[in-house]
């Protein structure tokens, strides 16, 4: 299986990794709603991704039930802001007998891990709003679409040490949040938590991202040393400028792989873009499936293009190791950008630097 040779390659003494399969075998792991549906049919909008190997054949609830509960009217790291008229009831915010307009609501703080993906599940009562932000009342995080009587979960992805998750209502007449739990995402899943115009869509062989704002964020970081990325996707026809399939960059921590606007494959690691790590056989790889890998090991930077090398180099600099590189666009001073406008099939991180037979190896096998 696909996981099991991406183990042997990327984690032989334990190392961290992550491989998302996109394809139809993976379909069983990719979400649209929330967390909630497992995408069925062509178009469905991705909002959650399971990694394969992490998480294995289980199921979102198996997964669900198994996360850490951070919140408690007692516990002392979560607390009502000042400031909100709402009152907190228990596990539940009841707006009911406070003054209507906007600005009615409640602030549930607690301390977070930039990066780590945590999930929201209330059940709703009347006109409730809910959003995640890194301030009070903020919703930079995105924001929930429950309806009205039903129980659903909102997944976001930190970016501070601190987290607000802020509740709300214009007609708190009888409105309420219910049940609220706030718990911890384990390891190995990729979301899309901001708007739904953000989100790639299902379609067999892959998810498609737009080129636009389509994007997801892994739960993965490279680290001081040995890192790669290795991806199989079916590259644009045509692009008015340069696409990134995974990428981080900026304050010269640049990590990331993609594509020229001439369809040559590029990479960008520390202080070197595109510009300096690119297939010298320039290939030109536009409407075509190719399988691309960047590896470094600190001192030198290799990209492969279906199994063959066609870049080495000095290695300039190191890839951040805070930051999530973005899955369909670069992640650049807080914001995506670079955006791939054609279809992932299969993506893989690794904190190793895995030698050429085992990059042939997984090439051959998605070709496949």
């Amino acid at each position: 299986m696909d996981s099991d040779l991406l183990k042997t390659v990327l984690s032989p003494n334990g190392e961290d990794f992550r491989f998302w399969d996109f394809t139809m075998a993976g379909a069983d792991g990719i979400f649209s709603d929330r967390g909630a549906i497992p995408v069925t049919a062509a178009g469905s909008a991705v909002f959650l991704a399971l990694d394969r190997h992490g998480q294995g054949s289980k199921s979102i609830s198996d997964i669900e039930a198994a996360f850490p509960e951070l919140y408690s009217p007692s516990n002392t790291i979560l607390t009502q802001d000042p400031g909100r008229t709402a009152l907190i009831v228990g596990m539940a915010i009841d707006f009911n007998g406070q003054p209507t307009g906007s600005g009615v609501g409640a602030d549930i703080s607690f301390t977070s891990t930039p990066g780590q993906t945590y999930r929201v599940t209330y059940t709703r009562i009347g006109t409730v709003g809910c959003s995640a932000g890194n301030t009070q009342g903020g919703s930079n995080y995105g924001s929930s679409s429950v309806g009205a009587g039903s129980r659903g979960s909102f997944y976001f992805v930190a970016a501070s040490t601190q987290t607000w998750v802020h509740f709300t209502s214009n007609s708190p007449s009888a409105a309420a949040a219910q049940g609220i739990s706030i718990q911890q995402v384990p390891l190995g899943i990729a979301v899309q938590s901001s708007s739904s115009a953000s989100k790639p869509a299902w379609q067999n062989p892959g998810i498609k991202f737009d080129g636009s704002d389509d994007y997801l964020v892994p739960d993965w970081k490279a680290k001081s040393g040995a890192n790669c990325i290795i991806f199989q996707a079916d590259v644009p026809a045509s692009m008015a400028a340069p696409q990134l399939v995974s990428s981080v960059y900026g304050s010269n921590a640049n990590f990331g792989i993609g594509f020229l606007e001439t369809g040559k494959l590029i990479g960008q690691v520390g202080t070197a873009t595109g510009a300096a790590i690119f297939d010298g056989t320039g290939v030109d790889n536009r409407g075509k499936t190719v399988v691309g890998a960047l590896v470094i090991n600190g001192a030198t930077v290799k990209l492969y293009l279906n199994g063959s090398v066609v870049f080495s180099g000095a290695q300039n600099g190191n890839p951040s190791t805070t930051l999530n590189p973005y899955i369909g666009a670069s992640l650049g001073s807080g914001v995506a950008g670079s955006f791939f406008g054609g279809t992932i099939r299969r993506i893989a991180y690794g904190q190793v630097a895995p030698t050429a037979d085992k990059i042939v190896a997984i090439s051959n096998l998605w070709a496949t």
